[in-house]
């Protein structure tokens, strides 16, 4: 390492030159050095050197490769592949109030005047022009001025009207709102109920309702205007809309909430799963995510717990997984292949993991699934 040779360490030895204060001085004899002593040192140079360029430098590095700023929120929505399906203009007059059944989909509105009131999905939840929301798989719910008001069926009206813009009601406009729903990958459409929160209300104050209205424009120009390649320009504002919602999120999550959300507003949480994420195929340990965490195994098990409502492994298994139904459905990959790609050096062992996981084998899950039974 430091290319020392036996002249390098006697010279080591040998005393500094005397300056001319100090010339009358006599010089100390050289300290006698055995070339046996030097060929101790240089063997243990060596051996430091090669220690530090073998399992300790390997490790670090390691270790720094696992912990670079993966994005764990942008490997879910590329995971997920939201599209919109649609999505319109609602103008509510007077007393009005749009009732939705309960559905698997990702609902969102934001409120470009007036106010308007949310019910049945938690607690009401009051909307201001300049609003955005965010309903995840949601119970059936209300939407409208307010409870006083008979709600009409609002699947049947957005879906009966060939036009952009909905009337609801009548008298004068008390709200106008940009609301919609879209879908993702039936693959993995579960992850949405364990990861993303149900109800996500951002004022108008936040920077990112402000850049969500912007997007809602260009999707509405997108989906209107006939252009080529329209489909793919509004999967990925669709896309991006998601984000800029969710990313806003772990900064005002309520205390005590539970998913990836909450996991990512924790700084040593984050850190874990972004290590996790940037190498699931390491078999990785609770005491390597602290490290990645700089904190110690017990209370990054705590925290991630807490945060995520998993266990650090159990989040890797299901991830895992995850990783393993996308491309079981969208690849071509062998079993043994899509084992090693989602860290499973062994085939056995992987599906008998995927096996506990879905009641079925992996090359089950495939035939099932493009057979559409899954």
């Amino acid at each position: 390492m430091l290319g020392v040779t036996d002249r390098d360490v006697l010279a080591m030895f040998q005393p500094r030159s005397a300056n001319n204060d100090r010339a009358a001085r006599p010089k100390p004899e050289p300290l006698p050095v055995s070339r046996t002593v030097l060929r101790s040192v240089a063997v243990m140079t060596r051996l430091f050197d090669h220690l530090v360029r073998s399992d300790y430098a390997d490790q670090t590095v390691k270790l720094a490769r696992a912990s670079e700023q993966v994005d764990p929120l942008t490997d879910l929505i590329a995971l997920l592949r939201p599209r919109a399906v649609l999505w319109k203009r609602l103008r509510g007059e007077g007393e009005w109030a749009l009732r939705f059944a309960a559905n698997r989909d990702v609902n969102f509105g934001t409120v470009l005047s007036g106010r308007c009131v949310l019910t049945g999905a938690g607690a009401p939840v009051d909307l201001s022009q300049g609003d955005f929301l965010l309903l995840t798989a949601p119970a059936s719910f209300t939407f409208g001025s307010g409870d006083a008001v008979r709600p009409v069926d609002g699947d049947q009206a957005l879906r009966g009207n060939d036009g952009t813009v909905v009337t609801i009601g009548s008298g004068p406009e008390t709200a106008s709102v940009v609301a919609g729903h879209f879908v993702v990958d039936s693959v993995n459409d579960e992850l949405l109920l364990g990861l993303l929160p149900g109800v996500l209300h951002l004022v108008s104050s936040s920077g990112a309702a402000g850049r969500i209205r912007v997007l809602l424009e260009l999707l509405g120009d997108e989906a209107t205007a006939g252009r080529r390649g329209a489909l793919l320009v509004t999967e990925r504002l669709v896309e991006v809309m998601l984000v800029e919602a969710l990313r806003e999120q772990p900064f005002s999550r309520a205390p005590g909430a539970a998913g990836l959300l909450g996991g990512l507003a924790d700084p040593g949480v984050a850190a874990a799963l972004s290590a996790l994420h940037g190498d699931v195929q390491r078999a990785w340990t609770v005491s390597e995510l602290a490290a990645a965490a700089l904190t110690s195994r017990s209370v990054l098990a705590q925290r991630f717990t807490t945060s995520v409502g998993t266990p650090p492994m159990h989040y890797l298994y299901a991830w895992r997984m995850a990783l393993a139904k996308d491309a079981l459905v969208r690849s071509d990959a062998t079993v043994s292949q899509i084992a090693q790609e989602v860290g499973y050096h062994s085939l056995s062992g992987f599906s008998t993991a995927f096996l506990r996981h879905q009641g079925l084998s992996p090359a089950r899950y495939r035939r099932s699934f493009n057979h559409g039974r899954v």
